[in-house]
């Protein structure tokens, strides 16, 4: 279920979400004292804006297997601005762990995503989701909702398995001289996706499109079986 904070912490406070859905916490204004988060195995933590104030310190810590939905442009920082997660101590991301980006407006990845997850989702119809940095997938890669732009990063999966989708509406955006994301034995591309290569000089991979769009500088080959 959801807890919601109001009166601030003190001295110390261990907040750990054990559940096995969608969980969130909710904070009637600017958080002081020490929070430590935990999001367990199995629980859904769903973080939306300005989680926490300013004054607020503590640690993070995602198990494996746990979610964590980051409904923010920032994700989890030890500054900056408001809207996000602030910590002071550590920040601890199993490798195990899944990420979902589902805010109201355009997010970067680069705050709050290790360089290993187990699977990553992107839902934001607000704007787009820019990854920020190279990141492997162990389980799934979805786009469920809005557009997520790869830039000149990749998000292949480590070994060979799992699933990449895009789904009806949603739109892929592959840049640098990359091709479609690698390793994954399934692509569900809804007939209505969009997969862009927006790069350079860029192979269009082998497999049927719903809607494919080309953009950028250079020359796109279209490789035999690209439908």
């Amino acid at each position: 279920g959801t807890f919601t904070e109001s009166n601030g912490f003190s001295p110390v406070a261990n907040v750990v979400f054990n559940g096995t859905g969608v969980q969130t916490f909710t904070s009637g204004g600017a958080v002081s004292g020490q929070i430590n988060f935990t999001v367990n195995g199995g629980a859904t933590l769903m973080m939306g804006t300005n989680l926490l104030g300013s004054g607020s310190t503590g640690t993070f810590t995602l198990s494996s297997g746990g979610t964590l939905g980051i409904g923010n442009a920032l994700g989890i920082t030890t500054s900056g601005a408001s809207g996000n997660v602030r910590v002071s101590g550590t920040r601890t991301y199993s490798t195990g762990g899944n990420y979902i980006y589902n805010g109201p407006a355009s997010q970067v990845t680069s705050n709050g995503l290790p360089a290993t997850v187990n699977s990553l989702t992107v839902s934001n119809t607000g704007g787009i989701v820019t990854l920020g940095s190279n990141v492997s997938v162990t389980s799934n890669l979805t786009v469920s909702a809005g557009t997520f732009d790869l830039g000149s990063f990749t998000a292949n999966r480590a070994t060979s398995g799992g699933t990449l989708t895009v789904a009806n509406a949603a739109t892929l955006k592959i840049g640098g001289t990359n091709p479609f994301p690698t390793n994954y034995a399934t692509h569900n591309l809804g007939a209505n996706s969009t997969v862009e290569y927006e790069g350079s000089a860029q192979n269009v991979s082998a497999q049927p499109y719903g809607n494919l769009t080309t953009s950028g500088s250079s020359t796109k080959t279209l490789q035999a079986g690209a439908t």
